[in-house]
């Protein structure tokens, strides 16, 4: 009888220890499952961000060269196109040129 009660204990120990590996295994499953789903949230939104990147980047040379003529009028040079590299006088702003570089 021993043997027999021995046998029925350890068959316990292994239904428990079997009862735990499987709800560790649940929860394994569940993390593995909001991490893929993450994962496809995060990749998703990367593509917008790189989609939005290059668009910038494709803006970025206009800007550059709205700048370089912001530069060019704050040294006193005119950027329109009536007066274009002539020299402003001291304290004139040119409503021309300014219209080119807002609009």
């Amino acid at each position: 009888m021993a043997d027999n009660e021995t046998i029925l204990d350890e068959l316990d120990r292994l239904d428990s220890v079997l009862a735990d590996t499987y709800a560790l295994s649940g929860n394994i499953k569940e993390a593995l499952t909001q991490a893929l789903e993450k994962n496809e949230q995060l990749a998703a939104e990367n593509d917008r961000l790189r989609v939005r990147l290059n668009e910038l980047e494709d803006k970025e040379p206009a800007l550059n060269q709205t700048s370089s003529m912001q530069k060019l009028y704050d040294d006193g040079i005119h950027v329109c196109h009536q007066y274009y590299g002539k020299r402003l006088e001291p304290g004139e702003n040119c409503l021309l040129c300014q219209e080119v570089l807002y609009r």
